[in-house]
């Protein structure tokens, strides 16, 4: 959830987001890089290593710079023959697309309940071994409008009904009970 403001999502109305706390384990207290930037913390995220190590340290898409190039989760798991997707609503998610890392990219600027369905499709027909499912929402609104508005949490509602179609189409693909679906934030406003 790209802004994932902590003390905002506590007192929002999040069914399914309520559902996984009361069924998993969380935390609200968990850090990022700093700076919180979102290509560069996503990019700590899923190779495991800071910013100076990794070298992703803009925070936009620019033809002119590469991908990521340490180990990431998805590298590993190519590697170990699994299969793996990206769905993002944001371009610079490009940077994270290594050459042979991943099976699906996928970037669509929409809302994320559509971000979601397209996710969903994916998993259902190809059963990846590791999904990306990025939402920017929170994050569009957080920085035009603000972070504890009314817009910010109906940014919130839609993501957490997303989060909810995944979730069904993990279930509806029998694979639920192999399944780990993890769901965190970038940076909290």
């Amino acid at each position: 959830i790209d802004g994932g403001k902590p003390q905002t999502m506590q007192k929002a109305d999040l069914p399914v987001i309520g559902s996984l706390l009361r069924e998993g384990a969380f935390t609200w207290t968990a850090q990022t890089i700093v700076p919180s930037l979102t290509l560069p913390s996503h990019a700590s995220m899923i190779s495991g290593v800071e910013m100076k190590v990794h070298g992703i340290s803009w925070n936009k898409y620019d033809s002119s710079k590469s991908t990521i190039k340490v180990p990431t989760v998805f590298s590993v798991a190519r590697k170990a023959g699994l299969k793996t997707a990206l769905f993002t609503g944001k371009e610079k998610f490009r940077h994270l697309n290594a050459e042979g890392t991943l099976d699906q990219f996928t970037f669509q600027e929409e809302p994320a309940e559509k971000l979601a369905e397209a996710a969903a499709i994916y998993w259902k027909k190809e059963k990846p071994a590791l999904l990306l499912l990025h939402f920017a929402d929170t994050d569009s609104v957080g920085h035009q409008i603000g972070w504890d508005t009314p817009e910010f949490l109906a940014a919130l509602a839609r993501v957490d009904r997303a989060i909810g179609q995944m979730q069904r189409a993990v279930v509806e693909s029998g694979l639920a009970g192999s399944t780990l679906l993890i769901v965190t934030a970038d940076h909290g406003g």
